[in-house]
C-alpha cells in the first residue's frame, strides 16, 4: 500500500513538474510572438504604424484608439541605434523591448527637452565608447542601455482630438530608428 501511494505521489509530482516547465518554455518556443509578428509586418530600422487591423495588434493587451502606435525592429550588432523625431502635438511614450518582448527601457515626452524625441539605444560596451568621446550631435540625447543584440521599439503618440490625428500620424511617420 505504501509503495502504491509513493508511486502515485511521484507520478503526480512528475506531471506537475513537466507542466510547469512547459508553461515557462512556451514563450521561448512560440513562433507567433511579438518579434515574429513584427518581422512579418515591418522592416528593420523603419517605424511601421500598427493599426487595429494589423497582425501585431492582436497580441497587444489593450489597443487604445486614442493612440497612434508604431514599432521598429533594431539590431545593436553593428552599433548603437538612434531613435529620433520632432515634438508631438501632445504626448508620446517610447518603450524598448528585447526580442522576447520584455520591456527594458521606457521614456516619455515629459523627460525630453522640448518634448523632442532623441534616444540612443546602445549596449553597455557601446555606451562606454560614447563616454570616452561624446559626439556633439548627441549631447542632448537620452541613452538607453540595452544589453541585447536584437530588439524593438514601440512609439505611442496620444491623439487628443480627431482633428489632430493627421498631425500625430505625421509625427510618428517622420520618426526615425536607424543605426548611428
Amino acid at each position: 500500500m505504501a509503495k502504491t501511494f509513493y508511486a502515485v505521489l511521484l507520478g503526480l509530482f512528475g506531471a506537475l513538474l513537466i507542466h510547469v516547465v512547459t508553461l515557462f518554455l512556451i514563450p521561448r518556443l512560440a513562433e507567433n510572438d511579438a518579434w515574429a509578428r513584427l518581422s512579418r509586418t515591418t522592416q528593420p530600422g523603419i517605424f511601421t504604424i500598427i493599426d487595429q487591423t494589423s497582425d501585431i495588434s492582436s497580441s497587444m493587451r489593450a489597443f487604445d484608439p486614442n493612440f497612434v502606435i508604431a514599432a521598429c525592429q533594431f539590431s545593436l550588432a553593428e552599433g548603437p541605434v538612434s531613435v529620433a523625431g520632432d515634438a508631438a502635438p501632445d504626448f508620446w511614450s517610447l518603450s524598448v523591448f528585447n526580442r522576447q518582448g520584455a520591456n527594458i527601457f521606457s521614456i516619455n515626452d515629459r523627460t525630453m527637452q522640448g518634448g523632442v524625441l532623441d534616444v540612443v539605444v546602445a549596449t553597455p560596451l557601446q555606451l562606454l565608447e560614447f563616454q570616452k568621446e561624446m559626439p556633439p550631435e548627441l549631447s542632448n540625447s537620452i541613452f538607453a542601455e540595452a544589453d541585447v543584440r536584437d530588439g524593438f521599439v514601440v512609439l505611442r503618440a496620444f491623439v487628443p482630438e480627431a482633428s489632430l490625428r493627421t498631425q500625430v500620424i505625421a509625427f510618428v511617420s517622420a520618426a526615425t530608428c536607424e543605426p548611428l
